[in-house]
Order: structure tokens, then sequence, then C-alpha cells
């Protein structure tokens, strides 16, 4: 469904004379669903031969298709979150360049008043509030499209930030032990391990800031819209296009557009900061408590001396 309203957007955009992007989405989309069937088929097929690396099992062999799926089904709904996201950031940045030169057009047509006829200033005026009655509705659509999808993946993406807040704090733990607790001794084994630990841990923050960073973005653009239409209400003299743009702005500030999980923080560079100071605190909380290291070799209580 929003799909199709965003085919419909890009369709209004399209006769406003903007480029049309959605075919450039649906190609996103295919190559991401792609090369994530490539991906977790080479991720599988390592897992696998990891696990009969001693001796063989058939087992063993579907022991990673079953162990790994959940993880790349998040994963997969992280990337069409981002994917689409990403578009309708696209598109509000879209529609500010629009406002700015539809505005800058009917400044440079007010410097011509003198040499332009009146009937053709009205035809003008008309046609410049039509064009932002048409901006108007898109932007709230955009806005509309936006929510819908956040309540689409609000619960899917609330647990995936649960999921990576786990996964750093573990990676954390994990680095601080092998790297700077000097009382642990590492083999070889236990090295491969981490490297791979560490490999999924920069995987995985790295989607985590890569998505914050789409919907901060998004939220940027969005209110830019204000800024931009607000200032332009203050330079034009028709009062009732500035009473419509006004009206148009009143209704944003009340549907402020915010990418949230499930009503308990809102993506973006804030949660960032919180992320990564809670994880820390966490952290220094784990290495006060002075929790035993799986790694270290505890002898039976009855052995001899």
């Amino acid at each position: 469904m929003c799909l199709q309203q965003l085919s419909l957007v890009d369709d209004t955009l399209e006769i406003l004379g903007m480029s049309k992007a959605y075919r450039r989405l649906y190609n996103w989309v295919i190559r991401t669903i792609m090369g994530w069937i490539v991906l977790i088929f080479f991720i599988n097929i390592s897992d696998s031969i990891w696990l009969n690396y001693e001796y063989f099992s058939i087992i063993r062999i579907f022991v990673p298709f079953i162990i790994n799926h959940l993880d790349h089904v998040n994963i997969f709904i992280a990337l069409i979150w981002g994917i689409l996201l990403r578009y309708i950031g696209s598109r509000f940045q879209r529609i500010n360049e629009y406002i700015r030169n539809l505005f800058e057009d009917a400044e440079h047509i007010e410097k011509r008043n003198k040499l332009i006829l009146i009937a053709q200033q009205r035809t003008e005026a008309n046609k410049c509030k039509q064009y932002i009655w048409i901006i108007m509705h898109v932007h709230l659509q955009l806005c509309l499209i936006s929510h819908e999808l956040n309540k689409v993946f609000n619960i899917p993406m609330t647990l995936k930030m649960a999921g990576y807040f786990l996964t750093c704090v573990d990676i954390s733990r994990q680095i601080y032990r092998s790297y700077i607790d000097k009382d642990m001794v590492i083999d070889i084994g236990q090295a491969i391990d981490n490297a791979g630990i560490f490999i999924f841990g920069i995987t995985h923050n790295i989607i985590f800031l890569t998505l914050n960073y789409i919907c901060q973005t998004l939220n940027d653009k969005a209110n830019e819209t204000i800024t931009i239409l607000y200032k332009l209400s203050n330079d034009n003299l028709d009062k009732d296009l500035c009473e419509q743009i006004l009206q148009f702005i009143l209704q944003i500030k009340q549907r402020e557009l915010k990418i949230s999980g499930m009503g308990l923080f809102y993506f973006g560079y804030d949660f960032i900061r919180k992320f990564y100071m809670s994880v820390m605190t966490i952290l220094v909380i784990i290495i006060q408590m002075h929790l035993p290291n799986p790694y270290h070799y505890i002898p039976p209580i009855n052995s001899k001396s």
C-alpha cells in the first residue's frame, strides 16, 4: 500500500516538472533482495564449513540456516526500511528545492511588474497558488506515508535496536577482557572467534548508525520546509497566499514527523548519543561487578594441590 502511494506521489511530482525516481526505488529494492540472498547464503555456508571442520555431520550443515534465520530476516527488514525512508527523504528534498525555485520565479516576475499586464500578473499569481496547493498536499501525503511505515516497522525495529544494544554491550565486554584484562590467556582458536565477533559487531554498528542517520536526515528535510515557507511568507505580498502558507506550516507542526520506536525513543543523532552512553554505563557496571570470565579455567574443589 505504501509503495502505491509513493508511486502516486512520484507521478504528481513529475507533473510539476520533477524527475521521477520511483523506478530507481524499485531497482534498489530488487538489488537489495538479491544481495541479501547472496549474503545469507555465503554466511550460512561459511558457518556450515566451520562447524564441520573437525568432523562432518549432515545435521551440522543445516544448523546455521536455522540459527541465523532470525538475524537475517531482521537485517532484511532494516535494509528495506532504510531504503524507503531514504527515498521519502529525497522527495522532501525535491519539494524544498521546488518551493525555492517557485518563489524565486515569483520574485523575478514581481520585479517586472511595470512591464507585465495586470491580467498576466493575476494568471501568474493563480498558478503559484495552485502549485503551492499541490505541494502542500504532496508534503502532507509524504508525512502520512512516513507515519504508516513507522507503524508497520515499529515493533521489529524496536526489537532490533534492543538486540543491537545487547550485542554492543557483549562485544565491548569481550574487547575489555581480551585486550585490557591481562589475566586472560587467548589461544589461536579464541583469537579467530573474537575476530569474527568483532566483524559481526562492526557490521551491526554500521547498520545502526546508517538507519539513525537516514531518520535524522528525513526529519531535517521535512522540517526544513517550515523554515523555507515561513521565510517566504514574510517576503510575499499576497495576503491570501501568506495565510495559506501559515495554515500549512501549522498543519506540519501539529503532525511533526519523527520516527519513533514504539514511543520509547526517537531515531536520530540524540538517540545515537544516548545509546552509546547507556552501553558505556552498563559496561562499567559489569566491570565493577567482576563477573567471572567464561574463558578462565576454574579448578574443581576436590583437586589436589
